[in-house]
Formats: structure tokens, sequence, C-alpha cells
């Protein structure tokens, strides 16, 4: 019994294809953020502007209107 869990416990600890997936989805969530920041902070005194922002948040506004419609009316 205990070379059992003793093999278990090696074989459960030895990293393998989902370990790598793992790594891979996290190093390319880290990369599109990096990515992602990057450009924001370029672009950032153009999201300044106030006709951009306020089209920006007539539009973040409309989208989560409709997402909150689309749950209230969720039939499931």
């Amino acid at each position: 019994m205990a070379a059992f869990l003793g093999l278990s416990a090696v074989v459960i600890m030895t990293p393998g294809q989902d370990t790598a997936l793992t790594i891979r989805n996290t190093l390319m969530t880290l990369a599109w953020l990096s990515a992602y920041a990057m450009v924001v902070a370029r672009a950032g005194h153009v999201l300044r502007r106030p006709r951009i922002r306020r089209a920006y948040e007539a539009v973040m506004g409309a989208i989560l209107v409709a997402f909150g419609v689309r749950l209230a009316f969720d039939q499931r």
C-alpha cells in the first residue's frame, strides 16, 4: 500500500501536458497584458480627450446595459 501511495505521489507531481498547457496559457496572458499596457501607456493621452472619453463611455454604457438586459431575461 505504501509503495502504491509513493508511486502515485510521484506520478501526480510529475509535470505533464496539463502543466505545459497551464504554463503556456499563463505566459500568453502575461504577454497580452504587457502588450496591452504598452499600447495604453502610449495612447493614454488620446483616451483622455473629452470627446473620445464621452464616446468610449457611451459605448461601454450601452454594452453594460445590453449585458444586464440579457442577464435579466436569461431563462436558464
